[in-house]
Formats: C-alpha cells, sequence, structure tokens
C-alpha cells in the first residue's frame, strides 16, 4: 500500500505493480458497483437505447468523464488547484485525503505531470484512434497475484481489465483507474512512468500515478452533500416535458403541457417518462435561468444556462424563445443532478436526471454522443 492511500473497504485501495516484457500490470482494488463483459464491448454495439452489458456502460461513461475532465483542465483555469488538499472541492472525499500529507514538492510534481498528460491522453482518447479496451474474464496474473488491469509503457496497445474487478469499480473509481493506467502510456520528461523506481520525492512511480490519478479525480470532484447541507429551494415546480423530432434529430423541452401536445400530435416521440422532472418555475437566490432558444434553419431548440453562451449563440442568429425554468448552480442535499449529452452530428443537447440513461446512450451509441456540462440541479 502507497503511503497516504486512505485503507478502509469502502475506500481506494491500489495495490503494487509488477513490469513484466513491456507490460505494466496494475493492482487496483476499488468500491462500487457494475457486472462484468468481454473483448471490444466497449466499442459499441448499437443493441438499443437501454442495452448492453454495464461494464461496457460504465466504461464508456469514465472516458466520457475522463475526456471531459481534460477537456476543462486544458482552459488552465482549475490546474492551479489541482493536487493542493486546501483546495479540494471536497475535503472529505478519499481522493481529496490523499493529497493531505503531500509536501510541497509532490504538489508541484503531480500537478506538473496533470498539466503535461493533458494533450498526449487526449490524443489517446480522440474519436477512431482512442486506445482500445479489452476484457478478461480468467485471471490475469504476477506470481500469485490476481491483478486488475494491464497496459504497455507507451501508446501502443490497449488497456486489457479483468472483468470481476471491474464489477467492484464505482464510476469515478474508474476515471481514476483510466487516468493512471494512461498515465503509462504518456511520457514524462524523456521516458514513461515505470512502476516500481522512485520518482523524485515519491517513493515509486506507482506512488506517483496513484496520486496524481486522486489529484485528478479531485480536481472535477462536486462538493457531496454531507459536506454542502444547503437546502432545497421552497418555490413551486413544474414538469419540464421532453419529446423527440426525428426529422431535426433533436429534442423539445417544454414546461407548456399543451404545447407539448402538440408536438406529440404532430409526429414528436413522447419521452417524457424516460427520466421525468421538473424546474423551479420561480428565481431564488443561487439560482440559473434555463434558456430556450430556436434557430429556424435547423428546426431545433437549444438549453442553456449559460448567459453568455446564450448571448453568443443569439448573435450567431438563434432566437431566445424564453426562460423554461431555473436550477440550482450547485448541490444540496437531495437533489438530483441534471446530466448533459451532447449530439456530436449537430450540437444539440439531450439532458435526464437518470444516471443510467446518460450511461446507456454514451455506451450504446458509440462516439454519437459525448458528455457535456450539468445544466444545474433540481428538485427530487
Amino acid at each position: 500500500m502507497a503511503p497516504g492511500l486512505l485503507k478502509t473497504s469502502s475506500m481506494l485501495e491500489i495495490f503494487s505493480r509488477i513490469k513484466t516484457s513491456q507490460i505494466l500490470l496494475s493492482f487496483f482494488t476499488l468500491a462500487g458497483v457494475l457486472a462484468g463483459c468481454h473483448r471490444n464491448a466497449l466499442q459499441g454495439n448499437a443493441e438499443g437505447y437501454n442495452g448492453g452489458d454495464l461494464i461496457g456502460i460504465a466504461l464508456s461513461a469514465a472516458r466520457a468523464r475522463l475526456v471531459e475532465g481534460l477537456k476543462t483542465a486544458k482552459t488552465g483555469e482549475t490546474l492551479a488547484a489541482a493536487c493542493d488538499f486546501t483546495r479540494c472541492t471536497d475535503p472529505q472525499s478519499k481522493f481529496c485525503g490523499v493529497l493531505r500529507n503531500l509536501s510541497a514538492g509532490q504538489v508541484l510534481s503531480c500537478r506538473n505531470f496533470i498539466t503535461a498528460a493533458i494533450e498526449p491522453m487526449l490524443q489517446l482518447n480522440r474519436s477512431g484512434s482512442e486506445t482500445p479496451f479489452e476484457f478478461r474474464f480468467e485471471p490475469i496474473k504476477v506470481g500469485s497475484r490476481t491483478v486488475d488491469a494491464m497496459t504497455e509503457l507507451g501508446p501502443q496497445g490497449a488497456i486489457i481489465f479483468l472483468a470481476e474487478a471491474v464489477q467492484r469499480l464505482a464510476e469515478e473509481d474508474l476515471v481514476a483507474l483510466l487516468f493512471h493506467e494512461f498515465g503509462h502510456k504518456t511520457l514524462y520528461g524523456e521516458s514513461y512512468i515505470e512502476d516500481d523506481p522512485a520518482l523524485g520525492e515519491f517513493t515509486s512511480g506507482r506512488d506517483f500515478l496513484d496520486t496524481v490519478a486522486s489529484a485528478f479525480v479531485a480536481l472535477h470532484e462536486r462538493p457531496s452533500p454531507v459536506s454542502n447541507p444547503r437546502q432545497l429551494p421552497t418555490v413551486a415546480t413544474r414538469h419540464w416535458y421532453r419529446s423527440y423530432d426525428t426529422v431535426a434529430d433533436a429534442h423539445f423541452y417544454t414546461y407548456q403541457a399543451n404545447e407539448h401536445t402538440v408536438a406529440i400530435a404532430n409526429g414528436y416521440t413522447d419521452e417524457s417518462n424516460s427520466s421525468p422532472f421538473v424546474l423551479y418555475a420561480e428565481a431564488f437566490d443561487g439560482a440559473l435561468p434555463v434558456f430556450r432558444l430556436f434557430k429556424a434553419s435547423m428546426k431545433a431548440h437549444y438549453y442553456t444556462t449559460d448567459s453568455i453562451e446564450k448571448d453568443a449563440r443569439v448573435q450567431a442568429g438563434w432566437v431566445l424563445e424564453r426562460v423554461e425554468g431555473y436550477v440550482m448552480a450547485k448541490p444540496c442535499s437531495g437533489a438530483r443532478e441534471i446530466y448533459t449529452l451532447q449530439r456530436m452530428s449537430n450540437g444539440l443537447r439531450l439532458f435526464t436526471t437518470s444516471l443510467n440513461e446518460r450511461n446507456a446512450v454514451l455506451y450504446s451509441f458509440g462516439n454519437a454522443w459525448i458528455a457535456d456540462v450539468s445544466l444545474g440541479f433540481t428538485a427530487p
């Protein structure tokens, strides 16, 4: 066990690694839930909107979260907080806990690696040429030890997972695992990081990558309800109806029941029961308005809480129709996150409060959708 890692059964436990014939064997035991699958399942088999095996769904979502985090970090605005326990968004999280006792030199090395790794990792996850994932049901062993994942040093080769091990992974732990494995594929200075040799102030390369993987996840964590005990707003809510226009390949949202009924009568598919949720009907302290815009040439609507994006789209020819409602900018106890997915072909968005639906779309439709920034938080 590397120094500083949390040791309870519900926390991240990262065991020692061994390099054999250019193959890096990664020993991870992490908490979570999911089920197994087979080689290349992640490459996507459009078995249906809610179909597909759960391991493929989990890793597809984790890859999307990794890419989303890398793109966010690329702006440079978040990197200043990387690896610094005092600047964690959720100091109670297990990932922040790994950073608690780092020296100033270790913080700097950790932050420098994350900064240097952004572009190489984005390249390794670029659509059409991404590093493949493979799965094995039989144990992957080195000596008497069973390992959970392995990959080669350098950008070549797949990342191979032990299916039984991935059954226990939560999404955040999967992101940490992926960052760790991609860390072995990322050139650092003039070499790739091996497990055993010491690296700067770190006892080993394994210890170093364990730390930067945790730091990366901690950088993008949202505060947990425990650390953010604000109460849900008491203002009224209203249902946000959802339908789908196959012609425009666009989802349509409205809080007006009659408008939704007209859309269905005009051939839209009613999807209101897929992931029903509400918006707040009035503004409140900490609220974000949900803007609805329309572009006639696309025959489609676009929804955003970002006033800068709203103004830019209006300048580009979109018409601001109205405010659909309001969401919370920050989570609180009992709140539901509104996940956002973006359609790659037209840039339009799908919203859902169902993590299962979000993950199923990312997996079942391959690279047709990507995870986007959350719309906000709403009432349960």
